[in-house]
């Protein structure tokens, strides 16, 4: 599957390929109106973006990214736009706002049966306001 492999090339850190294969992956799921993997998709070009430092297009899947999750109902994804919503707070010098964000982040990745493997996402601009 083009996400998985997408996946794959993100923490491998081939972030050109990560994002044309997870932009290739999400308009086929949108077509097919499959919500879930459309969430998944939007989650890991959010996670992209971060990798990037792409702030701008950080800001603009989050927001999707969080939507997307919403509509299906995954609180680890949504736990994932609010990190990388903390993370713009703290490049715009937003320092309570990383605090509320990331926080918020924890506490829904807190309430997932499974550990979720991304949660330093969260915690680094945490830490650097800390």
């Amino acid at each position: 599957m083009l996400i998985n492999l997408g996946h794959v090339l993100l923490w491998h850190g081939d972030l050109d390929e990560a994002k044309a294969k997870l932009e290739e992956a999400f308009a086929f799921h949108d077509r097919a109106g499959d919500g879930v993997f459309r969430a998944h998709c939007l989650d890991r070009l959010n996670l992209t973006a971060l990798r990037r430092h792409d702030l701008e297009a950080v800001r603009a899947l989050a927001a999707r990214s969080m939507a997307a999750a919403e509509a299906v109902d995954y609180p680890e994804y949504v736990a994932t736009a609010k990190a990388t919503m903390a993370w713009i707070a703290w490049r715009e010098e937003r320092f309570e706002d990383v605090l509320s964000l990331a926080g918020e982040a924890l506490k829904l990745w807190a309430t997932n049966v499974v550990s979720y493997p991304f949660c330093f996402v969260g915690l680094w601009p945490l830490l650097a306001v800390r």
